[in-house]
């Protein structure tokens, strides 16, 4: 059973709601040029929404209104950038109330981001849907915390924050950079709040576990003084009366009046004796007295009945020093020790003249013994007999221990009068006759201050790694993704027409390879280019030549490719076969040398 914090819910719900929202804020004014005029709103609320989570997940604050309060100026803020637009001169009120008021307004102010953000988020549809829908989930846990614990609401919670960490994953796509740390970020948050929440459930388990070890500690402690430390000390209580001519004398003649009013309360008024018995050597009763918590007298029948029939008596009876736990009803506990009587004669017990028993015995439900076990252990303590509480420091919640106890809970973190509570039973008595239970119980509440201490550490600490690691996986990124921004840059540079151009990037990993190659075919093609226009220099200038020589022959040249097309015709043969270059070139060469017979 979990008391106190819930520490991996506790971490998973702030630790990502407080993520996700920093990352709705970051997103909101990296989108600032092209988000629209709501970018302020969105990036404003995130940070709102971010700051309620840091406060909860840190349990600074103790009232539980105005971190509520804080989220649903988040949501107001969010639902402006929702909406892509600022609202023209309007205010938000916020109004210090109630926890109930503060839940319901922080409802309120989700579902209108929610509705806000479905109406149109940066004008992409499919993007509001999702947005729309991890903003409503975070409005209905803030609804549902208002009547359910904290698990109903911690799993919206959650839900929330993944559907929007989802939406941020995608959106993120779009820059190598966003994408690399978003994705490192996404796996580390997700390491660091399992190891979180496995470090909390585990501390928790210790922490009950200790409690629980340290509580039966002091139970079997305490059991374990009254079964043998008691009962010693009762019987050498009556030891030291029996053995007395005065006591002797007295049951030997058998003065019933005397024994009642004078013996009997003589030897109650002894420290830490509750309980006297006087027997005959018949067994019967002779007189007995009853200190309890005040001088009440003889003992009633019916427990000096049950204490008279009891073994421990009974051994003494038949001339036996006796001592043990007994119990009257269901009521009460006695550490009784039992001793016979025998006549003294010259000063010496006449062992074969025994005339009476005496018992004396010590009360295990005497509040004022339970007070003291529950002041020196910081636990209460109860006596529970035959599935009742015989007596008790716990008040209303007595009788639903002992039912628990009756069940065969003995340790550990059991739900007594309806709140969890740490308990140790130890046996009063050596089993089997074990005869009562002596249980020391504690609020399991009393565990949370060290729980929550154990919460707004495990949080801080998270945090901080992941603030690190965040500003880690940036510098890191950044290392990779400038060196191919700086290729991107210089490869559209090329596209657009300039030739000599270097990235200037030169390190020893990949991304450097890659740029040294890219310079080289830069180099390349520039080279290439320079020789091709040089060749196509040459040519233009043989073509030249060619075409001036050809011009001046007086004889006709027609040029025919291996096709047997005309490729040039000089002007002499122009006018031999009446015809021009327009027509002739790229005709078939019959058909432009036409034969005649002469």
């Amino acid at each position: 059973m979990t008391v106190g914090v819930p520490i991996p819910f506790h971490l998973a719900v702030h630790l990502l709601g407080l993520t996700v929202a920093a990352g709705l804020a970051v997103y909101a004014v990296a989108r600032r040029h092209d988000a629209g005029a709501g970018w302020a709103g969105l990036a404003l609320g995130g940070l709102l929404l971010a700051t309620s989570h840091l406060i909860g997940g840190a349990l600074i604050a103790d009232d539980v209104a105005w971190p509520l309060y804080l989220r649903a100026a988040g949501y107001v803020g969010v639902a402006v950038g929702g909406a892509g637009r600022l609202l023209d001169g309007g205010t938000a009120t916020v109004i210090a109330a109630a926890p109930t008021g503060a839940y319901l307004t922080a409802a309120a102010a989700g579902a209108a981001a929610a509705v806000a953000s479905f109406r149109g988020v940066l004008g992409r549809r499919r993007d509001a849907v999702v947005l729309a829908a991890g903003i409503g989930l975070w409005a209905v846990s803030d609804l549902a915390a208002l009547r359910a614990g904290s698990l109903l609401p911690g799993i919206v919670s959650i839900a929330g924050s993944l559907t929007l960490g989802g939406w941020l994953v995608w959106r993120s796509r779009e820059t190598l950079l966003s994408r690399v740390v978003t994705s490192f970020l996404a796996a580390l948050l997700v390491l660091l709040v399992g190891l979180g929440a496995l470090g909390g459930v585990v501390f928790t388990s210790d922490l009950q576990r200790d409690a629980v070890v340290a509580l039966q500690q002091s139970a079997t402690g305490r059991a374990g003084q009254v079964t043998t430390d008691w009962t010693v000390e009762m019987l050498t209580t009556a030891k030291l009366f029996s053995r007395g001519t005065t006591l002797a004398d007295r049951l030997a003649a058998g003065n019933r009046d005397v024994l009642q009013r004078s013996t009997a309360p003589a030897i109650a008024e002894l420290p830490n004796v509750d309980v006297v018995l006087l027997l005959d050597p018949g067994g019967d009763l002779v007189a007995s007295y009853d200190w309890g918590i005040e001088n009440r007298g003889a003992l009633p029948p019916s427990e000096s009945l049950l204490l008279v029939g009891d073994d421990v008596v009974q051994r003494a009876v038949r001339g036996l020093e006796s001592s043990g736990l007994v119990v009257l009803g269901a009521s009460d506990v006695l550490a009784v020790g039992a001793e016979p009587v025998f006549a003294v004669t010259d000063g010496q017990a006449q062992r074969d003249r025994q005339v009476g028993v005496l018992a004396v015995g010590r009360r295990v439900t005497d509040p004022q013994y339970l007070e003291d076990v529950a002041a020196t252990s910081g636990a209460d303590a109860t006596v529970v007999v035959g599935g009742s509480a015989a007596s008790s420091t716990l008040g209303e919640g007595a009788a639903d221990l002992a039912a628990t106890i009756a069940a065969g809970e003995r340790s550990g973190v059991a739900t007594v009068d309806g709140e969890p509570t740490l308990l140790a039973a130890a046996p009063l008595g050596s089993p089997p006759a074990t005869v009562a239970w002596l249980v020391l119980s504690e609020d399991a509440g009393t565990l949370a201050g060290a729980e929550r201490a154990l919460a707004r550490t495990l949080f801080v600490a998270v945090l901080i790694g992941l603030l690190a690691a965040a500003v880690l996986a940036a510098w890191a990124a950044s290392r990779t993704t400038r060196p191919l921004r700086r290729l991107t840059a210089a490869a559209e540079r090329i596209a657009a027409g300039e030739r000599d151009v270097r990235t200037g990037i030169d390190q020893p990993d990949e991304v450097g390879r890659l740029a040294d190659a890219f310079d080289r075919m830069t180099s390349a093609l520039v080279g290439r280019e320079r020789e091709l226009r040089s060749a196509a220099e040459v040519e233009a200038a043989l073509r030249k030549r060619l075409e001036v020589l050809t011009a001046s022959m007086g004889e006709g040249l027609v040029a025919v490719g291996a096709d047997g097309a005309v490729q040039t015709i000089n002007p002499a043969a122009q006018r031999l076969l009446g015809t021009s270059t327009d027509r002739a070139v790229g005709r078939p060469v019959s058909e432009v040398l036409v034969g005649v017979e002469e």
